[in-house]
C-alpha cells in the first residue's frame, strides 16, 4: 500500500484481512478497526490516510444489504460522496494532530470554494502535513487560539 495513488486507492480498495488468519471478521466487524488506528510519528503520511480511508472502502454496503435504521434495503453499491473523501480527509488531519486541522484551515480556506474542495489539495496536504506540524509552534502556521477551540469542541 505504499505510495498509493489516489486513483489506485479508488481502484484497490483494501481487502479485509486479521492478524489472526483463523479469525474471519465481517467487514461490519472490520470498521470497528476505525477506533484503533493512532498514526505513529514518523511514519508516512500517505500510508495512513489509505489505511484509514480503505477502512472506510471495505464496508461500504452492496446492493441488497439492509439499512436498519432507514428501514430500507440498498437498491444499489454505496458510493463514498466527495463530501464524505472531505470528511475522511480532515479526520485524518485530526488524528495525526489536533492541532493540524489549524494549520490546514490557514494555508488552504482561501483556495476552496465553489469548484475546489479539500480533496483537490489532498496531496500537497499529505505531502506537507510533516511539514505543518514541524513548524506548528512558530507563526508559519498561525494557528489562532479560536482555531483550536474549535479543534478540541
Amino acid at each position: 500500500m505504499h505510495n498509493m495513488t489516489y486513483d489506485q486507492i479508488i481502484m484497490n480498495p483494501c481487502k479485509v484481512q486479521s492478524e489472526d488468519k483463523n479469525d474471519i471478521c465481517t467487514k461490519d466487524e472490520y470498521f470497528f478497526n476505525v477506533f484503533d488506528l493512532e498514526y505513529q510519528p514518523g511514519s508516512s503520511v500517505v500510508d495512513f490516510y489509505c489505511q484509514y480511508r480503505n477502512l472506510f472502502v471495505a464496508s461500504l454496503k452492496k446492493k441488497g444489504e439492509t439499512i436498519s435504521w432507514q428501514n430500507r434495503v440498498l437498491t444499489e453499491d454505496e458510493q463514498i460522496s466527495p463530501t464524505f473523501e472531505d470528511l475522511i480527509l480532515a479526520n485524518l488531519l485530526c488524528l495525526i494532530d489536533g492541532r493540524l486541522p489549524g494549520c490546514v484551515r490557514a494555508h488552504y480556506r482561501h483556495l476552496i470554494g465553489k469548484t475546489k474542495s479539500l480533496m483537490d489539495y489532498k496531496d500537497d496536504i499529505l505531502s506537507e502535513a510533516l511539514t505543518f506540524l514541524k513548524n506548528i509552534e512558530g507563526s508559519f502556521c498561525e494557528v489562532s487560539k479560536k482555531d483550536v477551540d474549535k479543534i478540541e469542541r
